[in-house]
């Protein structure tokens, strides 16, 4: 075995020397990149169910009796607004509603340390009636 002749060095063999290093050199970059992937994961995840979510409270605020298209639209930007203040840029929300169905569509974009996502999600469903009960003979 070849010992070291370093004045402070206690018994390390020549063939090791700087190994830790080069490991360290070789893992935490992968490390951070992995870390990175997750946090990238963690904010789509989110965004899109905030984008999901708003989608479909908007469509409930427009289905009822009384709704409207405005009143889907304002239910939507409400939740956007509450879920995620800031983790969404350029929310756009688009409603319609006609005598059967009423439709919320919701786009934005999620910005991430990788990359930014966009997003769309849409929830449609069947306008609320009330039927008076037939008169029976």
């Amino acid at each position: 075995m070849d010992r070291c002749r370093h004045r402070y060095c206690r018994g390390c063999s020549r063939s090791e020397s700087g190994i830790s290093t080069i490991e360290t050199v070789f893992v935490l970059p992968v490390l951070f990149f992995a870390i990175t992937v997750l946090a990238q994961a963690a904010v789509v995840l989110h965004a899109r169910r905030v984008v999901h979510a708003a989608a479909q409270d908007g469509a409930a605020a427009a289905r009822v009796v009384d709704g409207s298209a405005e009143a889907g639209r304002i239910a939507a930007l409400d939740t956007l607004r509450q879920l995620a203040p800031k983790a969404l840029e350029e929310p756009i929300v688009s409603a319609t509603r006609d005598d059967d169905v009423a439709r919320v569509e919701v786009r934005a974009h999620a910005p991430g340390p990788l990359f930014d996502v966009a997003l769309r999600a849409a929830s449609t469903g069947v306008v609320e009636r009330f039927r008076p009960e037939r008169s029976r003979p």
